[in-house]
């Protein structure tokens, strides 16, 4: 069943209301499609979308013949045309005799992922008569109904002598031409901590090793090798990025740490501790990059924090955020820059992981500073340019409310340069129970209030009314668009969310940013043009609701000055 509403959410300068419309894709109680009769879904993990406005998403269960053996699965399709991925206690897909999914994972801040071409990839815990804990995990990739495994424990792990994976514990990176990314421990002859650990990439049956702990690392002197190569990254074009540390001689604990970028065979040296940092006088050198993951661009550029140290580096400047391709990586922001259009003399101070889009625009939150005090904000831009989203202390569209504390909250950011996020706020009226909220730019670059706790939403508002209080809200962030990572917002505007009510209830809930309604675009060309004049007089003729450009409900003569004053003013 879709579930549909529409709520006016901003006004701009013309009057005109800019839209969201909702539609609840999944509610507590409904049946689960491809279950049995009688089993409905009783709660959401946070849900992902794709470019073409698919949704997927793992859910418990309830009811007839459930328990927990079966009472988890994923699901994904289009609205109202939800399917069946694997539930726990099924078939696993791929796998002989008689093996079942015993669990379907999605670790904290690594949900499953979903590509532009409805394929899924989900990490999970296989049961059996011949499963053992060498064998139980394995990585699943492919659109529904068509499942292979990518990897599993006790398989060959590829590019080592003759090792396997072991424990595999974080869901993989998907692209949109199918190739997918992960990281595993090993377990074999000669195995030790200094080598069991290690990352792959490729497509099913052409898994490749990306780098493994122990090996010679790309970019260092001889004998020096990766130390712990960590969580990937994947562009559309397999390209990968990572962070890592080297070992070895010569290496100490202020030249260690590093980032890789490149194709699998090909990689190169990013950055690294010790190196002199883009953007910033001589003698100033990368110092580490925290524990933050590095992210990467549909056209292979990377970005990252970085920390640093050397001649004039002071607590007041000495982290920043880069971006680029190897070798042309540049300063985007660093600690100690000015707040454009913030306080006077307030200044950048540090920073999250950053997220990078196509267009090479950047995203992040960070704390901020102006004698005294300190406060934050989610900022966002291209090279030279990036600016304040949303500010500490300064009002949050929609809700008579301020933002509260921004830093250090996740970001994600659109192809199209669209910011959506979730934050706390703060200011009168504002309690435990209201202070969380989602928002996201729309289709005019307006930020705009999606979702906040403590609202009522009418989660059924085609038929009879069913309001529920929001209790609490996930939307999935940490991405920019073609970096194999999960999205909760696509490029058309349309972003997922799990709600969870005061009653118990949860929902997934698909929200569509529309921008301002262009009122001169009679004929829903996509412009105004003077052909809409034309299609003003026929809707004038026949009473249609094009006609009534000045909003006041009515078509009538001053209809007319209204569209040639919606005319000059463009869309």
């Amino acid at each position: 069943m879709i579930r549909m509403a529409t709520l006016l959410l901003s006004a701009c300068a013309t009057g005109v209301a800019a839209q969201t419309e909702y539609v609840t894709v999944a509610l507590s109680g409904d049946p689960a499609p491809g279950a049995p009769t009688g089993v409905v879904f009783d709660g959401f993990v946070t849900p992902v979308i794709n470019a073409s406005g698919t949704i997927a998403f793992r859910a418990t269960l309830s009811g007839t013949g459930v328990s927990s053996a079966n009472d988890a699965g994923i699901w994904a399709g289009q609205p109202g045309l939800l399917q069946g991925v694997a539930r726990e206690g099924d078939a696993a897909a791929d796998t002989f005799n008689s093996e079942v999914y015993a669990d379907l994972l999605t670790p904290t801040g690594f949900n499953l992922v979903l590509n532009d071409a409805g394929e899924v990839g989900f990490l999970g815990v296989l049961d059996g008569p011949s499963v053992s804990v060498f064998d139980e995990d394995a990585v699943w990739v492919g659109a529904p109904g068509s499942l292979q495994i990518l990897a599993r424990g006790s398989d060959f792990a590829p590019g080592t002598p003759d090792l396997s994976f072991f424990s595999i514990s974080v869901n993989p990176r998907l692209n949109n031409s199918g190739r997918a990314g992960f990281a595993s421990s090993l377990i074999g002859d000669g195995v030790t901590s200094a080598n069991n650990s290690g990352l792959w990439s490729g497509a099913v049956g052409s898994v490749a090793l990306v780098a493994r702990e122990g090996d010679a690392g790309v970019g260092g002197a001889p004998g020096q090798l990766y130390g712990n190569p960590t969580v990937l990254s994947m562009s559309d074009s397999g390209a990968i990025v990572f962070r890592g540390s080297f070992t070895g001689p010569g290496v100490t604990p202020s030249t260690s740490a590093a980032i890789w970028s490149g194709l699998p065979g090909s990689l190169a040296l990013a950055a690294r501790a010790g190196n002199a940092a883009p953007g910033t006088p001589a003698g100033v050198v990368f110092d580490s990059f925290g524990f933050l993951f590095p992210a990467i661009n549909a056209d292979d550029e990377i970005a990252f924090y970085g920390e640093l140290a050397g001649p004039g580096v002071t607590a007041l400047n000495d982290r920043g955020v880069w971006a680029g391709k190897p070798g042309l990586i540049t300063l985007r922001s660093r600690a100690g820059d000015p707040v454009v259009g913030g306080l006077v003399g307030e200044i950048l101070t540090n920073f999250t992981a950053p997220v990078v889009n196509a267009a090479s625009e950047v995203a992040f939150s960070a704390a901020t500073f102006v004698s005294p005090i300190g406060r934050t904000g989610i900022f966002a831009g291209g090279p030279g340019s990036v600016v304040p989203v949303a500010l500490e202390g300064e009002p949050a569209p929609g809700t008579g409310a301020d933002f509260g504390d921004l830093f250090p909250e996740n970001v994600a950011l659109t192809g199209a340069g669209r910011i959506s996020m979730q934050v706390g706020l703060a200011g009168a009226g504002v309690n435990a129970s209201n202070d969380e909220a989602i928002f996201a730019q729309n289709a005019d670059g307006a930020l705009v209030l999606v979702a906040r706790a403590g609202d009522a939403f009418d989660v059924d508002p085609s038929a009879a009314v069913d309001n529920r209080t929001i209790a609490a809200l996930s939307v999935q962030l940490d991405s920019g668009g073609g970096d194999g990572r999960s999205r909760g917002m696509n490029d058309a505007n349309q972003l997922v969310f799990r709600a969870a009510f005061t009653d118990g209830t949860e929902a997934i809930i698909l929200a569509t940013l529309s921008g301002t309604p262009c009122l001169a675009d009679v004929n829903g060309d996509g412009s105004a043009t003077p052909a809409d004049l034309n299609a003003w007089i026929i809707a004038f003729n026949n009473n249609a609701p094009g006609c009534d450009q000045n909003g006041d409900g009515l078509c009538n003569p001053a209809d007319f000055n209204a569209w040639i004053i919606n005319f000059n003013a463009g869309c």
